[in-house]
């Protein structure tokens, strides 16, 4: 199957407020003349299918604060307004510039800062030829390595904010196991002969250039409801959790474990969840392994985000010109597994996946007792 990747890379502008306070009066003037000040947050991603840019303001306003969050135009610069440009360097030499053009899109979840249609600044170029992306995958070899960046360079209002990233060195082959495989190798997830769950371990390879790892376990499926309607590419990721090489080891071996109760307990409510699903169609699971270069590891220790990926906020930054933020790089590199037989007995059997008219299958995967009727 093909599960499409995407990345945002958010910018928020947010507006800081001039309170006007005379001598001699205590009154606080709120609609009174303001200095702008842009707060942005980007990560781009080369391995993902398109780059997001997001650009917004503080409303500014009299009444309620939260009516004016709700209000598309109190939070959005006229997109004349602003420019947004990536211009790739390799080892500080210009290669080539790329403009995000405007677009439109769905809004996000009700409550979250305005509740329209969301416009976006994006591109769905290549960041990167195959050949740079290996030149990046090997920067801890050799004695001249390549640097490849992108600078990040966002006209607002005519004023200009810079700043510029490199990109973690993970690849393929950073991880160790599951092993490679055609098919894909299948995980013990359940053991039967001693009725428990199996303890799971993913290993990789820690790079100099990659600051921070995060591990994900995901489950790609399709499912069925009671009228017969397929629903595809759907997927629940599990958090393995993050780890630290700020210290730039190069090639030492590192480990993600869990025990597989811990996701199937996770997966099944969510997948109960779903309303009038009679089948589940399991395509495959995948261990998936983020890597985010040093200045976005750095901000992550900064800033505390509530998760690993999704930035927040924060006074820290490598923006130029007064602005503040972050500008950092990340890459997925990803394996694919299958689980044994057991692990899809347990799913249709054990308490916390299987429920009434609910049942599990496999799509196309050799040898299993599982595999789903066309």
């Amino acid at each position: 199957m093909n599960f499409r990747k995407s990345i945002f890379l958010t910018i928020f502008v947010a507006l800081g407020l001039s309170f006007l306070v005379s001598s001699c009066e205590t009154d606080v003037d709120l609609i009174a003349p303001y200095k702008s000040t842009p707060v942005i947050i980007g990560i781009l991603d080369y391995t993902a299918d398109s780059q997001f840019v997001r650009i917004n303001r503080t409303f500014l306003g009299e009444g309620d604060a939260n009516i004016y969050a709700g209000i598309r135009d109190s939070v959005e610069y006229n997109a004349a307004e602003v420019e947004v440009w990536l211009y790739k360097r390799r080892n500080g030499n210009l290669q080539d510039s790329i403009q995000l053009q405007y677009i439109v899109k769905p809004s996000r979840d009700p409550g979250v800062f305005y509740n329209q249609n969301v416009g976006f600044y994006y591109t769905s170029q290549d960041l990167f030829t195959a050949d740079e992306i290996a030149d990046i995958r090997n920067a801890s070899f050799g004695n001249n390595p390549v640097l490849m960046t992108y600078e990040l360079k966002v006209i607002a209002r005519g004023e200009i904010y810079t700043a510029e990233t490199d990109f973690p060195d993970i690849s393929s082959s950073t991880i160790s196991t599951p092993l490679p495989a055609n098919p894909p190798s299948k995980l013990e997830l359940y053991r039967q002969s001693f009725n428990q769950y199996a303890q799971v371990t993913f290993a990789y390879k820690l790079k100099s250039k990659t600051a921070r790892n995060l591990g994900v376990y995901r489950l790609n499926y399709d499912y069925v409801t009671a009228d017969g309607t397929t629903v595809t590419n759907q997927y629940i990721d599990y958090k393995l959790g993050a780890t630290d090489n700020s210290e730039g080891a190069n090639n030492q071996n590192a480990y993600f474990t869990f025990n597989a109760q811990s996701w199937y307990e996770f997966i099944g409510p969510k997948i109960k969840a779903i309303p009038n699903v009679t089948k589940i169609r399991i395509h495959n699971t995948e261990f998936r392994l983020t890597g985010a270069n040093g200045i976005l590891n750095t901000y992550y220790k900064v800033a505390n985000p509530v998760s690993e990926f999704t930035p927040v906020l924060n006074t820290f930054t490598n923006l130029d010109n007064g602005a503040i933020g972050i500008f950092g790089a990340r890459s997925t590199v990803v394996r694919e597994a299958y689980i044994l037989d057991p692990g899809i007995e347990i799913m249709n059997m054990g308490e916390f996946t299987s429920a009434p008219g609910l049942s599990y299958c496999v799509v196309n995967w050799a040898s299993s007792l599982y595999v789903c009727n066309p």
